[in-house]
């Protein structure tokens, strides 16, 4: 499970909101409410997203920290905070996610020690797969769920630095 948070803005209205990513699922915590939707990459800049029992097709643009999302008449900006204000960033070991996209494989379990250069996770976006190596050696401490969407810098995979592993010192 993975949460982001940042602000909705529509007209001059402008709210607070967060996201708990569940897989392909997500649910929007805005206004005092929650609404849960699972979203569907359709084609580049449009996602059908299953919301309330109905499908919607958002068309959507990225720009930095700003993403403008347009549906039914309507414009919405959410700005998320910048890669490196996530805890990705900020966590000694933490393995963010080098692109927005989803988690197709995780190849390490809590409680794993790795070398550096041993594979750890792949994230893939628009068919294309990065494959995520260790940069040191230690112990993977949490990961999260296959299939979770990521954003650029999220923490996919914690490693706690170490010397010695079971594979030797």
């Amino acid at each position: 499970m993975s949460w982001q948070r940042g602000t909705l803005a529509s007209g001059e209205r402008t709210m607070p909101y967060a996201i708990e990513l569940q897989g392909p699922a997500a649910i929007v915590h805005v206004a005092g409410g929650q609404i849960r939707l699972e979203v569907h990459p359709l084609l580049p800049g449009v996602w059908a997203v299953h919301c309330g029992g109905r499908w919607l097709h958002i068309h959507w643009a990225a720009e930095g920290s700003r993403v403008c999302l347009h549906w039914e008449g309507q414009t919405y900006e959410v700005h998320r905070p910048r890669p490196q204000t996530d805890r990705a960033a900020t966590v000694a070991g933490g393995l963010g996610s080098p692109m927005p996209g989803v988690v197709s494989r995780v190849l390490v379990r809590p409680g794993q020690p790795v070398q550096a250069g041993d594979p750890l996770y792949v994230v893939e976006a628009m068919k294309m797969e990065h494959l995520v190596r260790a940069v040191r050696p230690g112990r993977v401490v949490r990961t999260i769920e296959t299939g979770t969407q990521v954003e650029n810098g999220a923490l996919v995979v914690e490693v706690e630095e170490g010397t010695e592993t079971e594979h030797g010192p």
